[in-house]
């Protein structure tokens, strides 16, 4: 389903949403973690997908091609991709594809909702980013 006119969007699952509209640095899958990388400016930070264990700056709420705007989400509970099956209330991390696994050695960036399998969609409420 396409909302909005973006594929493969997060959907916001409590509403307490904060979002930072910010550029895509190489291509960005909706639903992934993504982090902070250098080039961007003060009004339009640049993102990358967030690797394995690395800090976020939020959720990519949509797909995103190299040098499109994408919205961070950055507040609140939101469907994050899961890299393996999750029980709730297992804490995340990101893995090297920005998708929601158990923490081993990484930054906590939340904790999900409910259970997921891996590729589905996990509700995951994030942590202070």
């Amino acid at each position: 389903m396409t909302m909005f006119g973006k594929a493969n969007q997060s959907f916001e699952v409590f509403s307490d949403n904060r979002a930072v509209t910010a550029k895509a640095s190489g291509a960005i899958t909706g639903k992934t973690f993504v982090k902070i990388v250098a080039g961007g400016t003060f009004q339009q930070p640049k993102v990358a997908t967030c690797g394995a264990g690395e800090q976020a700056f939020g959720v990519a709420a949509w797909d995103a091609a190299d040098g499109e705007t994408v919205a961070v989400k950055q507040i609140g509970t939101h469907t994050v991709t899961a890299g393996a099956a999750l029980t709730a209330p297992a804490q995340v991390q990101s893995d090297a594809a920005g998708k929601a696994v158990a923490v081993s050695t990484g930054v906590r960036l939340g904790s999900v909702y409910s259970d997921a399998a891996i590729n589905a969609d996990a509700a995951v409420r994030l942590a202070a980013l």
